[in-house]
């Protein structure tokens, strides 16, 4: 069998501020197959996301912040 996997970890930056808007986002990306949330900074700003599938780092990221984050953002506020 062939193999497409491409693991690697990403720095996302967060617009959630509050406890309950980044942990909805965490559980929402975590939901997503093939990532796992490893680490929150400490200023509550930056979230570590380990990808199994990561062909483009820009583009997961610009992704998420438009797809999931924004519209969570947008249901919540």
């Amino acid at each position: 069998p062939r193999y497409f996997m491409k693991p690697g970890i990403v720095r996302f930056p967060m617009n959630a501020e509050t406890e309950m808007e980044i942990n909805l986002l965490s559980t929402m990306i975590s939901l997503t197959p093939g990532t796992l949330i490893l680490d929150i900074s400490e200023d509550r700003k930056t979230m570590y996301i380990h990808v199994m599938y990561l062909n483009d780092p820009e583009r997961f990221v610009r992704d998420t912040k438009t797809g999931l984050e924004r519209r969570l953002l947008e249901a919540i506020r």
